[in-house]
């Protein structure tokens, strides 16, 4: 199973602020795979993604921004 970033729910539930911030970029990441790697913390995950030729990491991904997919 797979944790993907999905902007309709990023909408819902992030901050105005956040949203502010991240919205140049909810478009290139909505989709993108979300990696929830740290043994006691399953809130928050990194998401790896390509802008311009460079490889960015972007963290942190609340997990109700995500949804998952088998």
């Amino acid at each position: 199973m797979k944790i993907i970033f999905d902007k309709k729910l990023f909408k819902r539930h992030a901050p105005k602020k956040i949203q502010k911030v991240l919205s140049h970029y909810v478009d290139l990441i909505d989709g993108k795979e979300v990696v929830f790697n740290l043994p006691n913390n399953d809130t928050y995950g990194t998401l790896e993604y390509e802008y311009e030729g460079q490889n960015c990491e972007l963290y942190p991904i609340h997990r109700n921004w995500c949804r998952e997919e088998v």
